[in-house]
């Protein structure tokens, strides 16, 4: 009885404790098909259509179908979707139309060329977020699935010196993605 009475209550505070896990920026950066900067033209009742001002990772377009992810209640939208709005997005290609990654992790709204809701300590401003993604994916090659368990799902794609060169002269962000990473890459797993 009492070891029932025991499962019975870490369940219920499981599902009353329901959160979104929440992958990190740098893993979103490596497992997404196309990075973009732009804004929403159009919205319908599933997708929006978003017209792109810059491509940091990915094939080049002028305008994609974007799926607006479904909240809950531990990942919901910043704001209202709707005509206008600046957005910075991490995506996975589906058969016509793309897929935001791990809900509001990989939509960043932009106000005043800022990023407004983030993980990192400051809000960057879209420059440089772009910066630091497209130079951050330039050099790691996502690999395999992400799991918390199992971070073993990255390989270097330049040497480490290279890699040190570049970072003697990159912004604090790019640095940050850089030092995150090493816990990820299959060289620190060894």
């Amino acid at each position: 009885m009492k070891k029932s009475l025991i499962i019975f209550l870490f369940l219920l505070s499981l599902v009353s404790y329901a959160k979104k896990f929440v992958y990190p920026i740098e893993v979103v950066a490596g497992m997404a098909d196309l990075i973009v900067v732009g804004e929403i033209e159009r919205v319908h009742s599933d997708f929006y259509n978003f017209k792109i001002k810059n491509t940091i990772k990915g094939e080049e377009q002028e305008t994609i179908n974007v799926h607006i992810f479904k909240e809950w209640k531990c990942d919901t939208h910043m704001k209202k979707t709707a005509v206008g709005q600046k957005l910075f997005l991490f995506l996975n290609k589906k058969i016509n139309s793309y897929e935001i990654i791990n809900g509001s992790t990989g939509e960043l709204f932009i106000e005043d060329n800022r990023i407004l809701r983030t993980i990192f300590e400051m809000k960057p401003t879209v420059d440089e977020l772009t910066d630091a993604v497209r130079t951050f994916t330039s050099y790691y090659v996502f690999k395999g699935v992400y799991s918390p368990l199992d971070k073993n799902v990255f390989i270097q794609k330049n040497d480490d010196y290279a890699i040190r060169m570049l970072l003697v002269q990159a912004s604090p962000l790019t640095i940050r993605f850089f030092d995150k990473m090493k816990l990820y890459t299959i060289e620190h797993q060894l």
